[in-house]
């Protein structure tokens, strides 16, 4: 986004002068339509991100614009805390889709190999994805985004219980950063492992 910005200025003198329909009309139709320099005008709901990494650089020019919100409460069973729903949403109708796709391809990528190895959170979470579910849909309220419930596996006891759950919230806690205004400060902070999986 901030390369579009500097195109958009640099070239805006030339086109007042008369250089339309070249690079300049090209990047700012492109811009206005929240087209592969992202963020611009427009909520095309069901457009693509088109800049990789699982779609983080669109919801986090989203977060940064302070159009995420996002809500996380428990899931209890007979009085005991099993997991979290949490409720992802934004003003910007392209989040949904984002979202979504966001989710599917870590969810993936945890199942084989894992994601952000350098983060200690990530790794524990790695280790004991079998030991929690996650499952997600389209929230059909109006907003645009999704809710998921992340919870305990039915196998899961004993010490694996408690850290699977902490586990839980830390990751519903570091992902509502990511969904902050601040999400700068979370994308490549670590996240220290919960006490219960040590």
């Amino acid at each position: 986004m901030k390369i579009c910005h500097f195109l958009l200025f640099a070239l805006y003198p030339y086109a007042e002068g008369g250089l339309t329909g070249g690079l300049f009309d090209r990047v700012l139709a492109r811009w206005q339509k929240g087209g592969n320099g992202g963020g611009g005008g427009g909520n095309n709901a069901g457009s693509s991100c088109n800049r990789g990494m699982d779609n983080i650089p669109c919801l986090a020019d989203l977060s940064r614009a302070g159009l995420m919100s996002r809500d996380v409460s428990s899931v209890t069973e007979n009085g005991e805390q099993v997991g979290v729903t949490t409720v992802t949403w934004s003003s910007d109708a392209r989040a949904k889709d984002w979202l979504l796709e966001h989710i599917e391809n870590m969810s993936s990528r945890m199942e084989k190999n894992g994601v952000r190895h350098w983060d200690p959170v990530f790794t524990a979470l790695l280790e004991h994805h079998h030991d929690m579910t996650m499952n997600c849909r389209n929230l059909d309220d109006g907003r645009n985004g999704v809710t998921c419930e992340q919870r305990l596996s039915q196998a899961v006891s004993g010490q694996d219980k408690q850290c699977a759950l902490d586990l839980i919230k830390a990751h519903a806690a570091l992902v509502t950063a990511f969904a902050s205004v601040n999400v700068d400060d979370s994308l490549n902070a670590k996240h220290a492992i919960p006490e219960s999986c040590l």
